[in-house]
């Protein structure tokens, strides 16, 4: 919140926005820079929408109180055409102290709705995601549309994989320790130590992930997996997020299973694996 209280976040967001410049001052410190600042963010975003005075303004953004800057940063996307669902029914609920005679304090709370009912506008989200081809990393997962099933290829004819592996061990084991040197290369700084048996380290699809999204140059959401599943079917929500992600990506899927990476089959994890290597080769 102090990183937006400042507005520098702010201007650079606009700017990659609206594609246009907005005049600020560098190295902000002292409060009446940052309000010119600030100021320039309200008279700017006064060319695309009725700024509300009352609710938000230069002054109460920089003393970071919540409720202001939550309403301008939903005045932004709202007006701004934010393809990504906002909750409906946001309130801030913010506690003011208060001294009375006497010397007593007393504490009023103070509530802010944010938004109101958003179903319409999570509506018009969906057909903004596809008119707009939204990054893979932030579509998230429905029941409804379950690409594992829809888009994995069924062929079951020989493959080089299938190949690979009624071949001689020392030819698996070789083609083995590069794939766990490319997973170690992007992933390794994000855990505790390398993987040393890449069935047993990729099974659950969080190195998947992070494999991806190293290779994409894009954040995982954590809302949008289960960074330490436990059960089979938190597993499987996550190798079914990386089928997602490789789909929008355009990495292969062919015979890749979800239920079969979650199952700890060797061959499909190497498969995985390898196809994602591939794209990383035509990168």
């Amino acid at each position: 919140m102090a990183d937006l209280a400042t507005g520098e976040i702010i201007i650079f967001l606009l700017s990659a926005l609206t594609g246009k410049a907005i005049e600020y001052k560098e190295l902000a410190r002292s409060a009446v820079t940052r309000q010119e600042n600030l100021g320039s963010i309200i008279r700017f975003l006064e060319d695309y929408f009725p700024v509300r005075h009352d609710v938000y303004n230069p002054k109460s953004i920089n003393s970071m109180n919540h409720a202001a800057i939550y309403s301008l940063m939903y005045d932004i996307a709202h007006h701004l055409e934010c393809p990504y669902d906002l909750p409906s029914d946001f309130t801030v609920r913010m506690i003011r102290r208060e001294m009375i005679r006497g010397g007593n304090v007393i504490q009023k709370t103070e509530s802010h709705v944010i938004t109101g009912d958003e179903s319409e506008t999570h509506k018009l989200n969906i057909e903004r995601r596809t008119a707009n081809n939204i990054p893979a990393h932030m579509i998230r997962q429905t029941e409804e549309d379950d690409l594992d099933q829809l888009l994995s290829d069924t062929d079951e004819t020989q493959d080089a994989f299938d190949s690979l592996f009624s071949a001689e061990i020392e030819k698996v084991d070789k083609v083995c320790m590069l794939m766990l040197q490319f997973v170690d290369t992007h992933v390794g700084v994000l855990t505790t130590g390398p993987v040393e048996d890449l069935t047993e380290g990729m099974h659950d699809g969080v190195r998947f992930l992070w494999l991806l999204g190293s290779l994409g140059q894009f954040f995982v959401p954590l809302t949008e997996y289960v960074l330490k599943p436990d059960t089979a079917e938190e597993k499987l929500r996550n190798v079914k997020y990386c089928l997602r992600l490789m789909d929008h990506m355009g990495v292969s899927r062919k015979g890749i299973r979800s239920q079969k990476v979650v199952d700890k089959d060797s061959k499909t994890i190497f498969r995985m694996t390898y196809s994602i290597f591939s794209y990383s080769r035509r990168k």
